[in-house]
C-alpha cells in the first residue's frame, strides 16, 4: 500500500482490519496525523513501514508511527 505525499491525516480504524498488508509506503516527509488505532497491533508487529530516507528518524520518534517494529527508508530505484 502507498500513502501519497499529500495525505495530512488518516482516520481511526482506516487500516485496522487489513492484516494482509505487509508493506506500507508513506511518501510524505512529515508523518500524517493519525491514531494508534488507525492500524492494528498485528500490522505494527508484522508490516514494514517504508518512508523517505531523510525522514526515517522522524517516523521512528513520532507516535503512532513509531509503533511499527520495522521502519526503513524507501529503496532507491
Amino acid at each position: 500500500m502507498t500513502i501519497p505525499k499529500y495525505v495530512k491525516s488518516i482516520g481511526e480504524y482506516a487500516f485496522f482490519g487489513c492484516s494482509g498488508l505487509m508493506d506500507v509506503h508513506v511518501l510524505a516527509d512529515s508523518p500524517a496525523d493519525c491514531s494508534l488505532i488507525t492500524f492494528s497491533l498485528e500490522m505494527y508487529e508484522k508490516s514494514t513501514l517504508y518512508v523517505p530516507e531523510s525522514s526515517v528518524l522522524l517516523y521512528k520518534s513520532t507516535d503512532p508511527w513509531s509503533s511499527f517494529a520495522n521502519i526503513k527508508a524507501i529503496p532507491k530505484k
